[in-house]
């Protein structure tokens, strides 16, 4: 590129001096800085182009005559730039992005979008937490991790909302998506101390599943003033796990824990749980092999925090042989889902 330059001084000369370092090179002497007693014109520019300007082999200077810009570039982009001057005695030191016009850095290959779809994260479990500073029920992010809590990482809002979109609505479907079991709606307000669950056909019960409208039939789980509620049905078909405060053992006050029973009339429903201290638990999530779940408890306080446990190939499991394993442990953390 060709381009003619001519500087127009004063009286007084104005010496400018400026270090330009790059990590990792090595920094080139700096002269002494002159003492300017006078003001001096800036030095004015006759552009027949944009300067562009090359230094050896990693440097690049270009001026933007439309902007009135200089724009310092290095050829690797890895390489950091920091300029030093001196002018009229006073040291002044800045670092600049390596890019143009000043623009923010490119975020590192750690903090790239993570793909967030249900087949690429399959096993991962997405959840919500105070940590990083916010509180508990509403100032909250979402991460994701490894089933064992490990490998945690902070998603985009509007990414996670998105995948919960996706997955979050499927919980309750069996394998085959015939039938869903859901629980009452209004289920959660505090006027209401009675919540039931129930198992519908999605061609007969359309109406009631895909709406507002609050279920009527297929009633699956009822018992007078307890609560039922975040149901969630097996990959394989099995068997539901959903969250109650029946079977309150004697002394307790009314405790959430976790269940399980077939998806049948007449079913047989079995602890999972058994937290006796007025805590509350809830949103069981199966594994994409339904072997174990991930639920949250308040027990025993006064954080919440999200547990996995087995829930037995048959009826024969009992509570009383297992210890639910704790996987998260900074702030609040709760209604996680185990993407299948």
């Amino acid at each position: 590129m060709r381009f003619k330059t001519t500087l127009a001084l004063g009286a007084t000369i104005l010496v400018l001096l400026a270090l330009v370092v790059l990590s990792p090179l090595t920094p080139a002497p700096t002269a002494s800085a002159q003492t300017n007693p006078t003001p001096t014109p800036p030095p004015t520019l006759d552009i027949d182009d944009a300067l562009t300007e090359p230094f050896g082999d990693f440097l690049v200077v270009r001026y933007d005559p439309a902007t009135k810009t200089l724009i310092i570039e290095p050829l690797d982009p890895s390489l950091r730039i920091v300029i030093k001057n001196q002018v009229g005695g006073a040291a002044n030191t800045s670092a600049a992005p390596a890019s143009a016009a000043n623009a923010p850095a490119t975020p590192t290959a750690a903090a790239s979008p993570i793909p967030l779809d249900p087949a690429s994260l399959r096993g991962k479990i997405i959840f919500k937490s105070t940590r990083d500073g916010g509180s508990y029920p509403s100032e909250f992010l979402y991460y994701l991790m490894d089933p064992d809590g490990g490998n945690v990482r902070q998603l985009d809002t509007q990414q996670a909302k998105d995948l919960l979109n996706t997955i979050q609505g499927l919980e309750g479907f069996s394998p085959d998506r015939t039938r869903v079991v859901m629980g009452d709606r209004a289920c959660g307000t505090y006027t209401e101390n009675e919540c039931d669950l129930y198992i519908l056909d999605v061609a007969l019960h359309a109406s009631m599943i895909f709406s507002d409208e609050e279920p009527s039939q297929g009633l699956w789980f009822h018992q007078n003033n307890v609560k039922a509620k975040d149901p969630a049905w097996s990959p394989n078909g099995n068997y539901i796990v959903f969250a109650s405060n029946h079977e309150v053992p004697e002394g307790c006050r009314k405790t959430m824990n976790l269940f399980k029973g077939e998806p049948t009339q007449h079913a047989t429903f079995r602890r999972l749980t058994s937290y006796c201290a007025g805590a509350d638990s809830g949103r069981p999530s199966f594994s994409p092999d339904g072997s174990e779940v991930v639920y949250w408890t308040q027990f025993p306080g006064p954080h919440r925090d999200i547990y996995t446990i087995p829930v037995g190939a048959d009826d024969t499991f009992d509570w009383r042989d297992i210890t639910p394993k704790r996987i998260t442990f900074e702030g609040d953390n709760w209604d996680p889902i185990w993407i299948k």
